[in-house]
């Protein structure tokens, strides 16, 4: 009984054994992927358009190269997005309500991506493609950006990844025909008024607030298109200052008080200069959201705070700027 069943394994084994060729290797990459970067396109629309409508299409030259990182031998060659899969065959652009596809041109595998080459003899070569990209509409636009990062790969089945591409940091600018604004006053002067010492009680005690408004002018959308803004100010005197209290100028001659904004009763903090969105200490506009052409309000208002035991009388100055973020 011991003897049958040895020979049944040994049988077994040799049927394995025999089903790859003696030099089958798998494909492995032990400096890492080849490496392409890619230019992405630069263009303006409408972004009223319906869903599911191609923004820009065009084809992006890959130029080849020699197997200097990897090692050759057998897989399947899986071609991939690296980003996360929208819908089947589309991947997230990183702009909200924009979406790509990708097909291979040239390649072992010609179609969209995912997709998959045949059982493959792989000899390290990177051969010249093309890939054809499509950008598609997919849900409400109200800003534009960048393509960036990382996009796509080439993996096998065993999970080693022989090529990636990613969209040059120089990349194109996608700009969807939205209203942008600019302040009506490019220096906004607000004065706090004249305030007597006895305002105030003790660090963190105020004075009454003083309202103010900042007007912007928005305009250069097509018809129907929307945006949202959103504000960051920035101390001018200090710019790493994150906090809510805006620095006294250097010409004060008071001390022992600093100057607060708010947006409504919610104080704003200052954070740096930039339009990026998701800026640190970044806030949404008062009735921003969703604007078109128009003229815009921004209501605010500004105090002083004690923030030392005592206060020193005389000037008290704070310079502060703003920039906008769509999104």
């Amino acid at each position: 009984m011991s003897r049958c069943t040895d020979a049944l394994l040994w049988a077994s084994l040799a049927i394995s054994l025999c089903a790859l060729p003696s030099t089958a290797m798998a494909i492995y990459c032990p400096n890492g992927p080849y490496k392409f970067v890619m230019e992405a396109p630069s263009f303006t629309f409408d972004p009223t358009v319906p869903d599911n409508t191609t923004l820009w299409s065009g084809s992006i030259r890959v130029v080849g190269g020699e197997g200097a990182k990897c090692v050759d031998g057998y897989s399947y060659i899986h071609q991939e997005g690296t980003v996360p899969l929208e819908s089947y065959q589309r991947y997230a652009s990183g702009i909200p309500g924009i979406s790509f596809r990708i097909k291979s041109i040239g390649t072992c595998y010609t179609g969209y991506w995912p997709g998959e080459c045949g059982f493959k003899d792989w000899g390290g070569h990177i051969n010249g493609h093309s890939l054809a990209l499509e950008l598609v509409k997919t849900g409400p636009i109200t800003a534009g950006g960048k393509l960036s990062g990382q996009f796509g790969r080439w993996r096998t089945r065993n999970m080693e990844d022989i090529l990636h591409y990613s969209w040059s940091s120089a990349g194109g600018e996608i700009k969807p025909q939205t209203p942008t604004c600019n302040a009506t006053q490019k220096t906004l002067n607000v004065s706090l008024g004249k305030i007597n010492a006895s305002v105030f009680s003790g660090v963190n005690s105020t004075s009454p607030e003083k309202s103010f408004a900042i007007t912007l002018e928005c305009s250069g959308g097509v018809v129907g298109a929307t945006t949202s803004l959103y504000m960051t100010m920035t101390d001018q005197t200090t710019p790493a200052n994150r906090t809510d209290q805006l620095s006294l100028a250097p010409s004060s001659s008071a001390s022992g008080v600093a100057i607060q904004v708010l947006n409504g009763s919610n104080l704003i903090k200052y954070g740096p200069d930039s339009s990026e969105f998701g800026n640190e200490n970044q806030w949404p506009v008062p009735n921003g959201q969703g604007i078109g052409n128009q003229t815009l309000t921004i209501p605010l208002t500004a105090r002083f705070i004690q923030t030392q035991p005592t206060i020193v009388p005389g000037l008290a100055k704070g310079h502060a700027t703003f920039t906008l973020s769509y999104k």
